[in-house]
C-alpha cells in the first residue's frame, strides 16, 4: 500500500490510499492501527479499541484501488508512524509519509461583549435648614427677702416683766440632764450589755500537725532502646530509582531485579522510555526485546508485568539503535529479529528488514 496527498486538497487535510489489486469486501469504512503505541484510531484521537472510519470515496482503476481519507485520518497521523490499514478483510502496512499536510482547523471568532452605560450618579440635594428663633419675653422676679423667723420665736427674757424668764431656765436645765442620762444608758447598753451576750469564740485549729499523704506511682517498664531508630529507606520507591538513575539505566534495572512486583509496571516503563530518550544501550535494547515475542526479559515482562505487543519491525529499530549504542546483548537479538524478517511479506516488515538488516 502507497499513502500519497491528494492533488485535489492542496491545503491539506486529505489522502489516498494506493493499494495493489481490487477489494472483495466492503471498502467503506477503514480501520487504522498505530503500530508503535499499539492503539486504534477513534473519533477522538488514538483508543484502544478498534473504530470504523467511513472514507470519503473509493475508485478502481486497473489493478489497484483507491480509497480516499479526510480530516478524520489525517489530523490524527504524524508523520513516520508505523500504521496497519484494515479494509474488507484485509490489513495494509506502511509508514505514515511526510509530504502530507494537517488541515488547518478554522480561527473562531469570539463574541463581542459590550459594556452597558454607567448608571449616572444623582448629585445629593442641599437642604435648606429653617431654624426658628423663639421669642422669649424675659420677666425679671424680685427676690423677697426672708426673715429668720427664729429670731423672733425666742423672747429675751428681758422682756419678760412678769417673771418667766427663770422658769424657762429651769426647763432647759432638765432637758439637759435627760439628754445626758439618756446618752449613759445607750452607752451601757451597746458598749458593755451586749458584749457580754456574745458566745465565747472557741479556738478549732487542731493543734496537731497535718498528716504527709504518700502518692506511689507505678514503676514504668523499662525501654531496652531509647533511641528513635529511623524508618528504613524503600529501595524501591520512586525517590531511591530516581537517585540510582544517574549511575546510568544498569543501576536502575539491577535494583527492579530485586524489587519485582513491588514495582508498578508504568513506573518501570516510565524509566526504560527515559533512559532510551538519552541513547542508554541497555534501556534500547530492553525496549527492543519488549516489542520481540521471542525473548523474554525477566523480571519485567513476568513479575513487574511490563507487556508491549509483538512488532518485529519496531524490536529490529531499537535493537539497531542498541547496537549503535555499544550494547553486546543487542548483537545476537538483532540477528535473529532480521532471520524473522526476511520471511515476512509484510510491508512494514520488508521495509525494517531493509533499514536495519542491511537487506533488499
Amino acid at each position: 500500500m502507497e499513502i500519497k496527498p491528494d492533488p485535489n486538497n492542496r491545503a491539506g487535510g486529505y489522502a489516498l490510499l494506493v493499494i495493489d489489486g481490487a477489494l472483495s469486501g466492503d471498502s467503506s469504512y477503514l480501520r487504522v492501527f498505530n503500530s508503535y503505541q499499539t492503539k486504534y484510531l477513534g473519533p477522538d484521537g488514538w483508543q484502544a479499541t478498534a473504530h470504523d472510519i467511513a472514507v470519503e470515496n473509493v475508485s478502481v482503476t486497473g489493478n489497484s484501488t483507491t480509497i480516499l481519507v479526510g480530516p478524520a485520518v489525517v489530523n490524527f497521523v504524524d508523520e513516520d508512524t508505523p500504521i496497519r490499514v484494515e479494509v474488507a478483510g484485509e490489513s495494509f502496512d506502511a509508514y505514515w509519509p511526510e509530504t502530507i499536510n494537517k488541515l488547518p482547523e478554522a480561527a473562531i471568532v469570539g463574541g463581542i461583549g459590550g459594556t452597558g452605560a454607567a448608571t449616572a450618579v444623582a448629585k445629593p440635594t442641599k437642604l435648606a435648614k429653617k431654624t426658628t428663633q423663639a421669642d422669649a419675653s424675659a420677666s425679671d422676679h424680685d427676690e423677697n427677702a426672708t426673715v429668720d423667723e427664729s429670731e423672733n420665736a425666742v423672747d429675751d427674757g428681758s422682756k419678760d416683766e412678769t417673771g418667766n424668764k427663770g422658769l424657762s431656765l429651769w426647763i432647759w436645765i432638765v432637758l439637759g440632764v435627760l439628754a445626758l442620762l439618756i446618752g449613759a444608758a445607750a452607752a451601757y447598753y451597746f458598749l458593755v450589755y451586749l458584749p457580754s451576750l456574745a458566745p465565747e469564740v472557741v479556738d478549732d485549729e487542731p493543734s496537731a500537725e497535718p498528716l504527709e499523704v504518700e502518692t506511689v506511682l507505678p514503676a514504668l517498664p523499662e525501654l531496652e532502646n531509647s533511641e528513635t531508630s529511623e524508618p528504613e529507606a524503600n529501595l524501591c520507591s520512586l525517590e531511591a530509582l530516581s537517585g540510582l538513575a544517574a549511575q546510568g539505566f544498569g543501576a536502575v534495572q539491577e535494583q527492579m531485579a530485586t524489587c519485582g512486583s513491588e514495582v508498578s509496571a508504568d513506573l518501570a516503563l516510565r524509566f526504560i522510555e527515559s533512559a532510551s530518550a538519552t541513547s542508554d544501550p541497555e534501556a534500547l535494547s530492553l525496549f527492543g526485546a519488549l516489542y520481540d515475542a521471542d525473548t523474554t526479559v525477566e523480571p519485567f515482562e513476568t513479575e513487574i508485568g511490563v507487556t508491549l505487543s509483538n512488532i518485529p519491525a519496531i524490536a529490529a529499530e531499537y535493537y539497531a539503535r542498541a547496537v549503535e549504542a555499544g550494547s553486546q546483548d543487542a548483537v545476537g537479538r538483532l540477528a535473529n529479529i532480521c532471520s524473522r524478517l526476511s520471511q515476512s511479506q509484510m510491508t512494514l516488515d520488508r521495509t525494517a528488514f531493509s533499514d536495519y538488516c542491511g537487506g533488499n
